[in-house]
């Protein structure tokens, strides 16, 4: 299985959800929400992600806190690709990793999501 999925403005909220078997078509979910994109995050106009570092992962402190600080160093050059004088816009990828559990996330408070967004 794989997935991917996407979160916009365009005087709203868009969003699209695939996900399926490697390999095979995949499923996709359109989303819309009205709300104008500057009333979004109570009129900041801003997305807010939330990632999760857990060792409920797999993953030890140590490996935890290389992976945040991998995101520290691309987030720094992220900036300094803005710093160039041409510069519109700059990309920052973050790796997060997946918590194996038994059933599907129960969600926040009590065992919030990896990756959660909203707006």
């Amino acid at each position: 299985m794989g997935g991917d999925g996407g979160y916009g403005g365009n005087g709203s909220v868009y969003l699209q959800n695939n996900f399926g078997p490697t390999g095979n078509p995949k499923t996709t979910l359109n989303g819309y929400d009205p709300t104008p994109a500057g009333s979004i995050s109570g009129g900041q106009g801003h997305f807010r992600v939330i990632l999760r570092f857990s060792t409920a992962s797999g993953k030890t402190k140590a490996q935890l806190i290389a992976e945040v600080q991998s995101v520290a160093n691309r987030a720094n050059a992220a900036i300094n690709q803005l710093n160039a004088p041409a510069a519109t816009e700059a990309s920052l990828m973050i790796q997060v990793p997946a918590i194996p559990r038994a059933a599907k996330p129960a969600g926040p408070p009590g065992d919030p999501y990896e990756v959660f967004v909203d707006w």
